[in-house]
């Protein structure tokens, strides 16, 4: 029975893609991790307030205000492809620039939230203030919100990693 366990979250742990010593992994799989947790409305909101900062600041010719967030897209480069959440950094353009954001909040998303639980923990454990999107880029298409291709064309194409998820008939599932 423990073979079957370790193997089952050996193979979850690969699965998910996550590179981690096998202790590691393994406890970490096993463990609740205390990730705070954002909602689909909720980030919906902070890119709204923002653009309409954003608006305003050049309307009266102010200087352009920096988000207090950013968005962190933590699926494989075949999943972001397809799309992402507008203005969302992958986790490669976040890494490459991670002090950048030291002090904003990060939120991290995936396809169902977690992947990027995984990573919002391990910045939190290097003392970033992540968040977890709770139902990730899932539950944003099933509140109806758009998505964007990397090069910011709008899109209803969503990679839902796999034939078991769905998403509402406004957007067309890749896997």
């Amino acid at each position: 029975m423990t073979w079957y366990i370790t193997s089952t979250l050996i193979a979850a742990t690969v699965c998910l893609g996550f590179v981690v010593s096998k202790e590691t992994s393994l406890a970490r799989l096993v463990q609740h991790r205390p990730v705070p947790e954002i909602a689909a409305h909720q980030v919906r909101q902070k890119q709204l307030d923002f653009e309409t900062r954003l608006q305003q600041a050049r309307r009266y010719g102010a200087p352009e205000p920096t988000p207090d967030f950013v968005l962190v897209d933590v699926r494989s480069p075949d999943e972001t492809k397809i799309s992402v959440i507008p203005n969302a950094l992958t986790i490669g353009q976040f890494e490459a620039q991670r002090e950048t954001f030291r002090h904003r909040i990060i939120i991290c998303y995936c396809t169902v939230g977690v992947r990027s639980e995984e990573y919002a923990y391990q910045l939190r454990e290097t003392r970033f203030n992540a968040w977890n999107f709770k139902g990730s880029i899932l539950e944003w298409c099933q509140q109806g919100f758009p998505l964007q291709t990397l090069d910011g064309q709008p899109t209803n194409r969503v990679h839902t990693y796999s034939s078991d998820y769905s998403v509402p008939p406004a957007y067309r599932a890749v896997w």
